[in-house]
């Protein structure tokens, strides 16, 4: 194999692995967004149980069950997201950017 070609194969395979990064990036990035929608309906649920606008039980535990359900909705985007079979948000892949 000559150097041209040689040369050919290595950039292919590097554009490659680019297309590959990029859409990994783009997984990652719609669970984060699915992730940051649910904290911030969390976020508003916490400050309506804090305000003391919903003080009686009924109320204030249909606060709580909508917090409860969101949390597990993460907890299962964190376990379940995926590319090319690696979690990606749970913390058993350990990423490294080779230069």
């Amino acid at each position: 194999m000559d150097d041209d070609n040689k040369q050919t194969k290595c950039i292919e395979a590097t554009i490659t692995d680019l297309q590959e990064g990029v859409l990994l990036l783009q997984a990652a990035d719609i669970a984060l967004k699915e992730l940051q929608s649910k904290l911030n309906r969390m976020l508003e649920l916490a400050n309506m149980a804090a305000d003391g606008e919903f003080e009686n039980a009924v109320n204030r535990k249909a606060l709580d069950d909508e917090f409860q359900r969101l949390k597990h909705e993460m907890d299962d985007i964190v376990r379940e997201a995926s590319f090319g079979g690696l979690k990606m948000l749970d913390g058993t892949v350990h990423w490294t950017i080779r230069a």
